[in-house]
């Protein structure tokens, strides 16, 4: 019995795995992309459309929000937004 339930987890680590690291993989991308916007082009409503999409893939990381809210104090009249983003 102890058997199956080991055999059955591990058959299951190996599958949910390549599928977390792949999405790892996008986010990763997805973060690489935002910040050469940010940093190279400084267009901070492409990156922060950006920098949303990985917020949505990862609720609460602080250096994403962190991101978000530099985004909004660059951009004009979104300023109001920066505030809870760097609480």
């Amino acid at each position: 019995m102890f058997r199956k339930v080991l055999c059955s987890l591990l058959l299951l680590k190996i599958i949910i795995c390549p599928i977390r690291s792949q999405d790892m993989r996008v986010f990763r991308d997805i973060f690489r992309e935002a910040e050469a916007i940010l940093l190279y082009l400084d267009e901070e409503k492409k990156a922060l459309q950006l920098f949303l999409e990985l917020d949505r893939m990862d609720p609460g990381s602080a250096h994403i929000q962190y991101k978000i809210g530099l985004c909004y104090l660059n951009i004009q009249g979104e300023k109001e937004k920066a505030i809870p983003c760097k609480q």
